[in-house]
């Protein structure tokens, strides 16, 4: 949309409130409010630039320089209807300009996208599946008893299917008559289609109240943009109808975790480069290299796909969720997926990035499966061997009989991986990768302090 096309919306959907969102660096979402009547005043004038204080935005800046600016792109534009906040609003997205650009990880997939067309393609699509909970009810109680800041806390989570028809520990996928969360899901579907947001499909998960949608792909910065918008607007449809959206990695220990499976590919023109009609897999030697650059920085991007401590509690066997590097075709145990449905062509030839969940923050992990795919294209990398079996029942001997290498096993590790990757760096930059070392570093920290209820449960008498 241009300015005019705006000034117009604006007027003729009688919008009164403006919200301008934009990701800090752990992707948290942050939003800025303004009347409808002063943004347009700014319009008039040429950009929309607000200044905030970026020492208080996490990954930003220091406190001794901390002024930060803030340029609203007019074209991001979603109006959302009365149904969301109970007004209709407009929102836009925002992104940091200047000097302090290097931290914005919006503007590093931007210039990602400008690197995919530098390496001789048109664009990079992606599309997620995006799983969550619905829960009935979450509370956390603190009870502060010294000055010292001793704590205890009592944790009470219920999931919409808890008191249902559906037992835990049932398998729940695509179930009708057990199925709790359908009135939501259409709730919501629907309001997505009048933002703009495509939606393929919706099911109700394997776990008691976990539900997945998938979108219709788009390019990164684009994609990255939606899924942020998805995330606020779900949570907002679920508190609108008495229920908390939960996209925490692992919140029951004996169910399935929340995942993010992402969908691949890569375009010169028309033309999807993944697909090659002359070999039987229909998979060509782009995407098979492209999946052999995913697998070798597989460890380092797992800091970034898999990026809280409670990530790591997900990835662990026997909950479909991948902990060995290595890929397959329509093989599910595997860690990077080739579909092979019957109905897959040109259009819909894709590979599908399986050890992500919704933790991320969607421009910095979109841009780094790209980066990787990409090295793996410029230097040829083989994925090495298809896994046809299920590897979770492979032994250790057969694992390193075929030099398959697991995941790290906590954010601690990832992040050593990280930080040793120069190729990710590289592309994505030292400075920001170096501070989001920092916060995540700073996370496992906080977190190796916490003494758990478990802890107490199993060690108070000792």
């Amino acid at each position: 949309m241009v300015m005019e096309d705006i000034k117009s919306l604006i007027r003729s959907k009688d919008i009164n409130d403006i919200l301008i969102f934009f990701t800090d660096l752990a992707g948290r979402l942050r939003t800025i409010h303004m009347s409808a009547k002063r943004f347009l005043g700014r319009l008039e004038h040429g950009d929309v630039i607000l200044g905030f204080d970026g020492s208080s935005v996490e990954g930003f800046l220091r406190i001794e320089g901390s002024d930060a600016e803030l340029a609203v792109e007019v074209a991001s534009a979603f109006v959302f209807p009365e149904e969301i906040l109970g007004f209709k609003t407009m929102v836009f997205i925002g992104e940091i300009i200047d000097e302090q650009n290097q931290y914005c990880p919006r503007r590093l997939a931007k210039r990602v996208e400008s690197l995919v067309e530098d390496f001789g393609f048109t664009r990079a699509l992606i599309s997620p599946e995006i799983e969550f909970f619905l829960l009935k009810k979450t509370q956390i109680l603190w009870d502060r008893t010294s000055a010292q800041g001793r704590e205890h806390y009592h944790v009470l989570i219920e999931n919409i299917d808890a008191s249902m028809y559906l037992p835990r520990g049932r398998n729940a996928y695509m179930t009708t008559f057990e199925d709790c969360t359908l009135e939501y899901r259409i709730t919501l579907k629907n309001i997505l289609e009048i933002i703009g947001i495509e939606v393929e499909r919706t099911h109700h998960e394997v776990a008691s109240g976990q539900i997945e949608f998938s979108l219709l792909p788009q390019n990164i910065v684009k994609m990255a943009d939606i899924y942020q918008i998805f995330k606020f607007v779900a949570k907002k449809v679920a508190r609108n109808m008495g229920l908390v959206a939960s996209f925490m990695p692992k919140i029951f220990p004996d169910e399935n975790g929340n995942g993010l499976h992402l969908h691949v590919s890569l375009w010169r023109g028309d033309r999807n480069v993944f697909y090659d009609d002359e070999v039987p897999t229909k998979l060509s030697k782009e995407a098979l290299w492209f999946i052999g650059g995913v697998l070798k920085h597989a460890k380092a991007l797992s800091a970034i796909l898999a990026p809280t401590v409670n990530s790591y509690k997900r990835l662990i066997p026997g909950f479909e969720a991948p902990t060995y590097i290595c890929w397959g075709i329509g093989n599910r145990s595997v860690l990077i997926r080739v579909p092979s449905y019957g109905h897959i062509n040109e259009e819909t030839k894709r590979i599908e990035i399986r050890f992500p969940d919704p933790s991320i923050n969607p421009y910095l992990a979109f841009s780094a499966i790209i980066v990787a795919g990409l090295d793996g294209i410029r230097n040829k990398m083989d994925p090495g061997q298809v896994i046809e079996e299920d590897i979770y029942e492979f032994s250790q001997e057969e694992l390193e009989g075929r030099s398959i290498e697991t995941l790290p096993r906590s954010l601690e590790e990832a992040i050593d991986y990280l930080a040793a990757d120069k190729i990710l760096k590289h592309y994505l930059g030292s400075e920001l990768i170096d501070r989001y070392i920092q916060i995540k570093r700073r996370e496992v920290l906080n977190y190796k302090r916490h003494v758990s209820v478990w802890e107490y449960i199993h060690y108070l008498d000792t």
